[in-house]
């Protein structure tokens, strides 16, 4: 039993250390799906849903040329994501082929403000010189006022007094 409580502790506290960056790793909202840039396709996701100012947000970028029995992915494009908002200067960040899946462009920016933000994802392929330029909108909402520490500790106390409140009937 003990063994099970110390599990469930490791897990909570492991996340709550893990960079939000990590956490904020894969699939997520889709943007672009079947986009165009010559004769290959481009689907793009963006995560966390919704996003928040002060926090990473991560970009996604699939590149794949359609095939008759299954879809080719292209690892060798360019991939540029350029974050614009309502007021001030661009974000401009170079998206790179992600580690488990290098046919998946990853890109992650800290978000430093709220409102409205302009997303324009340019992929380019320098075998055929086709490029192209994807655009979408996000709204990033204000910074979380929860620190993801705080969520840890109320949860390890929630396992704390479940566990002192099992154990009590057990024993009874």
């Amino acid at each position: 039993m003990k063994r099970v409580w110390l599990i469930m502790v490791g897990v909570v506290v492991g996340f709550a250390f893990l960079p939000a960056g990590v956490r904020a790793h894969g699939g997520g909202q889709p943007q672009v799906v079947g986009g165009r840039v010559g004769p290959y396709r481009v689907n793009i996701w963006t995560s966390p849903e919704p996003p928040r100012a002060q926090a990473p947000f991560h970009v996604t970028v699939a590149v794949y040329q359609p095939g008759e029995r299954r879809d080719i992915p292209v690892t060798h494009a360019q991939v540029t994501v350029v974050l614009t908002p309502e007021q001030g200067a661009p974000l401009t960040v170079e998206a790179v082929p992600g580690e488990a899946y290098p046919y998946y462009y990853e890109a992650d920016v800290d978000l430093p403000w709220e409102g409205p933000w302009q997303v324009a994802v340019h992929v380019r392929l320098p075998d055929t010189q086709d490029e192209a330029v994807f655009t979408f909108s996000v709204e990033a909402r204000p910074a979380s006022r929860i620190p993801t520490l705080w969520v840890a500790t109320g949860l390890l106390l929630l396992i704390a007094i479940l566990g002192w409140w099992w154990g009590g009937r057990r024993n009874a």
